[in-house]
């Protein structure tokens, strides 16, 4: 957590075959790490990410 920003960035490391090298699918692995992580410990108000179907699929379902 950045304090004097009130920032918190947080980073991911999925390898490509633990999705069988397919890149939106590891997109959806690391974010899906990431949120599960901080789910229910904060409150997530705002996400930056690319404009993927599969991660705006993603954060829509897990809302």
């Amino acid at each position: 957590m950045e304090q004097s920003l009130d920032v918190m960035v947080d980073v991911e490391v999925v390898d490509k075959r633990e999705t069988g090298g397919v890149s939106t699918n590891m997109e959806v692995l690391g974010l899906k790490g990431i949120l599960e992580k901080m789910v229910g410990n904060i409150i997530i108000s705002e996400i930056v990410t690319d404009a993927s179907a599969a991660v705006i699929a993603l954060v829509r379902t897990m809302k």
